[in-house]
């Protein structure tokens, strides 16, 4: 009993090592603020976005204007399915008191004008959106290799779950080793979220000679910098009426390989700079689909592939053997991204990836993207390339770490828990 406590306690202390995924609010709360009849017999509605901001002017007096928000361009969208000639716009006000020192308060709207028939369907819509429960999104995301890069460019489109299932039972019959599964993903109804996988680049800036007394002088002293290598994948969702609205963002960065070198010489030491180029890669998304089919597929996005020993580190994993000198490339890939959504109190398991085992003691720690909905006792499955492997029983919880008791088989880190 002791050994085991000590085990957890050195396996998370590896596992606490492991980067987070924050989860932020998007949805603001939103308002009907006025209701006013034009002169040409449309009505002009005002939709207040969000809380007053309130603040002091900087010494240039410039005040930024924020760019609408995903949930606030889904918002006018809606709107404006709702009824084809309605116009939108999306406006703020500014009052700032110069006796108070240049403070301002900001209100941010959206202004719709339409007929007096499809004003009373907005107001309703309004109505109801508000009264909407909060549900919870869980996206389950699988990348697999494209052996056929389309020169097309990426796209996207919705897909019945069932055939999205299939197409991931597909994708594991032809190659078990080039496709990857991302952790599961939360997001509340109306929030955002980030997956990535990233690595600091160390690469020699400059050089120091430092005086070890006078007329003395040490060899020069390189002095190293980092760029940031890897992806990062923005997620946003809204839940309404058995639709859920998906955005996603994904930049990807890669060092070019070899680094560029430049050598001169300092005193009589011969010194050699290193000048990397960071080659970025931007993609955004915005879909609409059912929960009854609950796929997206998008195509041939490029992601960041590292090569150690001649094998792929798909998609850009982490690892301390990523020197620099190990090949990159970019790779043509196929997202797919199946969705669950849940009632409000719902109990989800999530999928856990497992961080460190011992296989002496039999135990292992697994950690989840989000909140568990694990408890102590509950049995589980090890999977490991689309298979299960073996079984296990949760013997603590804490926080998005589980202590695992294994029971069959072997655990490996970066094996699947459910």
């Amino acid at each position: 009993m002791i050994r085991t406590g000590i085990t957890f306690a050195l396996l998370l202390g590896v596992a606490c090592g492991q980067p987070t995924t924050p989860t932020t609010a998007l949805w603001e709360p939103i308002e009907l603020a006025s209701s006013t009849n034009l002169a040409n017999g449309a009505t002009e509605l005002r939709i207040s976005l969000g809380e007053e901001e309130r603040g002091v002017l900087s010494d240039d007096r410039v005040l930024p204007i924020p760019r609408p928000t995903f949930a606030e361009h889904w918002l006018e969208r809606a709107i404006q399915a709702l009824d084809g000639g309605s116009k939108t716009s999306f406006t703020e006000s500014v009052t700032v008191n110069e006796a108070k020192r240049g403070s301002f308060v900001r209100r941010r709207s959206l202004v719709v004008e339409t007929s007096v028939e499809s004003a009373e369907k907005v107001k309703l819509f309004i109505r109801a959106l508000k009264a909407d429960d909060p549900s919870t999104v869980v996206l389950h995301i699988y990348i697999q290799r494209r052996r056929a890069p389309d020169s097309k460019g990426p796209s996207y489109r919705s897909i019945p779950k069932a055939a999205a299932e299939n197409l991931i039972h597909d994708w594991r019959e032809e190659s078990l080793t080039l496709m990857a599964q991302l952790p599961d993903v939360h997001i509340p109804n109306g929030h955002r979220t980030r997956q990535n996988r990233i690595r600091d680049f160390p690469f020699v800036k400059d050089f120091d000679v430092r005086n070890a007394g006078p007329g003395v002088a040490k060899g020069p002293r390189a002095i190293q910098d980092e760029v940031r290598e890897g992806w990062i994948m923005d997620l946003s969702a809204v839940v309404h009426r058995g639709k859920l609205s998906l955005d996603m963002s994904v930049v990807a960065n890669l060092v070019t390989r070899p680094v560029r070198t430049f050598t001169t010489t300092m005193g009589t030491s011969h010194i050699t700079f290193e000048l990397p180029e960071v080659v970025k890669k931007k993609l955004e998304v915005q879909e609409s689909f059912s929960t009854q089919q609950g796929g997206l597929l998008v195509t041939n996005v490029l992601l960041p592939v590292i090569v150690v020993d001649g094998k792929d580190r798909f998609p850009f994993q982490l690892g301390k053997d990523l020197h620099k000198t190990a090949k990159a490339r970019w790779q043509a890939c196929d997202l797919l991204f199946v969705a669950d959504i849940h009632a409000p109190g719902a109990r989800i398991r999530s999928e856990l990836t497992v961080v460190a085992a011992d296989a002496t003691a039999k135990v292992a720690v697994a950690r989840a993207p989000g909140p568990t909905g694990w408890k102590p006792g509950a049995s589980a499955v090890i999977w490991r390339y689309g298979k299960p492997v073996g079984k296990g029983r949760v013997k603590d919880v804490q926080g998005d770490f589980i202590e695992l008791e294994i029971t069959e088989g072997d655990l490996r880190s970066g094996d699947r828990v459910r």
